[in-house]
């Protein structure tokens, strides 16, 4: 079988973009093209694509800065510029291990009829050691087991995903939150509705934690509000959609009795990491906590949180 896959790289910092373009040229599968698409960086992108000379790699740069709140429209234009058959969108510092591409063709080759599969993720440190790794999946879900267990706290990035082009462009293209918070739990719930998902046990994505990433503390209200949109948007699909087996009804319906919980969860886990920085801003949040659908026990368990971690 011999397909081409894309590897879209929207990109602002220099500093791990050589080593993520190399991860991607360096795949034991060949058929491939990487797009790397400078959002106006201060940086000297284009010095580092001059250290590699292969046709399989292309630049462009935006005319001006997108921004890390609009960060999602850059994935959509880098699918927009695509001619592969799948699609892999990854951060401008995380990696792909050499049978990445590899993994994902074995199974495509095994479920040639799903939009949506899945590469095991281990976590890397800012000088490219491994501190992680992500709990491996069953070989096959279906989007209530996908949710389930995102939500139950297992952590998944963009770069986790590969999809079908045409399908991922029928679809509207990458989910548009601001930050891109949810934005990859979203197209993965939407890619995997209808026919579920493939996942390998393999590691076939690594995702570097680093200072600079945005998952910090910065851009609070931001994510508060994007994870508003993201569970607005879960509880409209569970509330609507049908299940085919009695197995995908009971873990809809063990989602939806869960999913205030969850959301509380996920509302804690982001002004926790806020008020490590200042404590003080919890009487903001607790005075602004109807913005954000976020009670004052889910506050201040936040804050209790903060002073123990």
């Amino acid at each position: 079988m011999d397909v081409k896959f894309s590897i879209l790289i929207p990109a602002y910092k220099k500093r791990f973009l050589r080593e993520a373009i190399s991860s991607c040229l360096q795949q034991t599968y060949p058929n491939l093209e990487v797009i790397v698409l400078d959002d106006c960086s201060p940086d000297d992108l284009p010095a580092v694509l001059a250290d590699f000379n292969d046709p399989r790699l292309s630049f462009y740069r935006n005319e001006t800065n997108v921004g890390a709140v609009d960060v999602v429209d850059n994935w959509n234009k880098c699918l927009s510029l695509c001619t592969g058959d799948y699609v892999i969108c990854m951060g401008d510092d995380d990696m792909l291990p050499p049978e990445s591409l590899t993994e994902y063709l074995l199974l495509i080759g095994k479920y040639p009829t799903l939009d949506a599969y899945h590469g095991r993720a281990a976590i890397i440190d800012e000088q490219g050691a491994y501190t992680d790794i992500i709990p491996s999946r069953s070989e096959l879900e279906n989007v209530f087991e996908l949710m389930r267990h995102r939500l139950e706290g297992w952590s998944q990035f963009i770069g986790d995903f590969c999809y079908r082009t045409e399908a991922l462009r029928a679809a509207g293209g990458y989910y548009i939150l601001p930050l891109a918070w949810g934005s990859d739990d979203l197209t993965a719930y939407t890619m995997t509705a209808d026919k579920g998902i493939a996942n390998t046990s393999r590691v076939a994505f690594l995702y570097r934690n680093n200072s600079w990433s945005i998952s910090s503390a910065s851009h609070t209200d931001l994510k508060l509000s994007a994870y508003k949109d993201t569970f607005a948007w879960i509880s409209r699909y569970l509330n609507s959609c049908s299940c085919a087996t009695l197995e995908e009804q009971l873990t809809r319906d063990t989602i939806i009795k869960n999913l205030s919980a969850y959301k509380r969860d996920f509302q804690a886990a982001i002004l926790c990491q806020c008020f490590k920085h200042s404590r003080l801003k919890c009487v903001g949040y607790i005075l602004r906590r109807r913005k954000f659908e976020a009670s004052i026990t889910t506050v201040l368990k936040a804050l209790l949180s903060s002073w123990l971690a």
